[in-house]
């Protein structure tokens, strides 16, 4: 069964790898509009990450600064 798998896995792999071949082939390079996809995709998952650590130290200073506060009471 595993080897059935396998074999089946394999075949399907050089498939995909002769029809990556046969579309790279036809290609000579990346446009300028597809390096500007790729860096706006990178600055879009940098914001997003910043944003959601901001969130969260935000929050974490909020309890420190309740700890502080509430010291001695």
């Amino acid at each position: 069964m595993i080897n059935d798998m396998m074999n089946r896995f394999t075949a399907q792999a050089v498939r995909v790898h002769a029809a990556y071949r046969s579309w790279s082939s036809q290609e000579r390079g990346a446009s300028v509009v597809e390096y500007v996809m790729v860096v706006m995709f990178i600055a879009m998952v940098a914001i997003f990450a910043v944003a959601l650590a901001g969130q969260a130290l935000d929050q974490e200073y909020d309890t420190i600064a309740d700890s502080v506060a509430n010291y001695g009471r």
